[in-house]
């Protein structure tokens, strides 16, 4: 990511390179030079300027860089919390940080050369500074091409220059070694000068389309709906459910958005609430709808691809804990981060990452499958339903009143909840609090142990932190 804020800072700096002396300093700093004794050091120095140096061979190596380029607005910039024209710098760094993206293009810096050749240290230091500025702006091009937005026309011309040079190699190679070799040569040259340009064309296509997914999901306006996209982007089977998710947030956003900014702003978020869910009914489904489109394409461009193995994730992440501290890799946590994560963005709660730190995982029973996930603040128990959907249950630390205990198979624990309303009875108890007693089964004795065991632990680092 390019820090646009951070870049702009350091033009104070740059500017102390650019700005030179006047005819004036000059001249009084070389009269204070020649004021000054001829100490010994004082000569060296002065000397070190213009002492000119021999090279009889001097090659610098070609250069070839990968460049990948996201432009992103910093979240605690200063701009960004005034009311109207943070709103006007959002949008724009957004849609900027969208046609400015580029993905793997490739820079290649030519050699340089000197030979049989006598220069002072700073004329050397000059020419390659302008040699190599010369390289970058004739590679400009590529960087253009490279552009997300354009689908990455340089790759695609790649691949294709890649793919004709294979329709013509390997059948010769083969022909070197006999007749079948020629006919195999010919069968893989064949495959991969097809799979460079029908690959090639779907590339470019899903990477504009991708594009245009972002574009749309930004105009939701909804940054929840953007980070769970972020989170679920990936294969084509994810897109799938990403249509019909995307036409439920749409329709229920009518709904959740303006209650939602009712609670941040008060009366006043009514208008942005209806504003974000008009504008969410239209985009969600649309973006969806494109995302699958761009999924399909990619997933062609992968399978036509010849000589590329698909890269596939042998384990989970690493799930780091809440001491930040980096462990000896956990498949048993591992696997743990990876379901909290699934239910997280499953449920809608994708908030829940940032504020919660995973702490650990338990399969309480196995039919049906109900699971306790523990952070540092709650612990969170969901079963998976025989027919699809779950149902979940979680229970913040703040509203436990004390430790949780075993009963037989069973945790037992107290928390304060909340009282409903009574409409048939004048209801003096709404909005207060009442302990009530909870419990959750365990298929044995010694999984309700080991999940005591998890949730007081994290019960009592809470505690300790409050």
């Amino acid at each position: 990511m390019v820090d646009i804020e951070f870049i702009m800072s350091l033009t104070t700096l740059l500017e102390a390179f650019s700005v030179k002396a006047s005819d004036s300093e000059l001249i009084a700093a070389e009269s204070t030079m020649a004021e000054a004794p001829l100490e010994q050091e004082d000569i060296a120095q002065m000397s070190t300027a213009f002492t000119r140096h021999y090279i009889r061979l001097l090659h610098l190596s070609p250069l070839l860089f990968h460049l990948t380029l996201a432009l992103e607005m910093p979240k605690d910039a200063k701009v960004l919390n005034v009311p109207i024209l943070g709103t006007i710098v959002h949008v724009l760094g957004s849609f900027a940080g969208l046609i400015g993206r580029t993905k793997d293009a490739e820079m290649k810096l030519g050699y340089y050369q000197l030979e049989e050749t006598s220069v002072t240290q700073q004329a050397l230091k000059d020419r390659v500074i302008k040699h190599y500025i010369q390289q970058g702006l004739m590679q400009l091009y590529s960087v253009v091409l490279g552009l997300d937005v354009l689908g990455n026309p340089a790759g695609f011309i790649r691949g294709v220059a890649g793919g004709t040079r294979g329709i013509f190699y390997y059948p010769f190679e083969g022909a070197v070694l006999g007749p079948g070799e020629f006919f195999e040569g010919l069968s893989l040259g064949g495959r991969e000068f097809i799979g460079a340009t029908v690959g090639g064309i779907s590339g470019v296509a899903g990477q504009v389309l991708g594009v245009g997914g972002d574009l749309i999901a930004k105009l939701s306006f909804d940054k929840e709906h953007q980070e769970e996209r972020r989170q679920a982007s990936g294969s084509f089977g994810q897109a799938i459910g990403g249509v019909a998710r995307g036409a439920f947030q749409g329709l229920t956003g009518l709904v959740t958005q303006p209650m939602k900014e009712i609670r941040k702003e008060g009366p006043m978020g009514l208008l942005t609430g209806a504003g974000k869910g008009i504008a969410g009914l239209i985009t969600k489904p649309t973006g969806a709808i494109v995302d699958l489109t761009s999924a399909a394409l990619t997933t062609i461009q992968k399978k036509t691809q010849v000589g590329d193995a698909e890269i596939v994730q042998m384990r989970p992440n690493r799930a780091i804990g809440p001491d930040k501290v980096v462990y000896p890799y956990s498949l048993h946590k591992a696997e743990g981060y990876a379901a909290f994560k699934k239910y997280c963005i499953s449920t809608t709660k994708v908030e829940t990452l940032q504020t919660d730190s995973f702490v650990d995982y338990l399969e309480l029973e196995s039919n049906p499958l109900r699971c306790l996930i523990v952070t540092s603040l709650q612990f969170i128990v969901f079963e998976v339903k025989l027919f699809g959907g779950m149902e979940e249950s979680e229970v913040k630390f703040k509203s436990l009143l004390n430790p949780v205990s075993l009963k037989a198979c069973t945790i037992v624990f107290k928390l304060m909840c909340p009282q409903p309303y009574n409409s048939f009875f004048k209801d003096t108890t709404f909005g207060k609090e009442k302990a009530e007693q909870r419990s959750i089964q365990c298929a044995t004795r010694e999984i309700a142990l080991k999940a005591i065991s998890v949730i007081n632990q994290a019960y009592a680092e809470y505690k300790a932190c409050e």
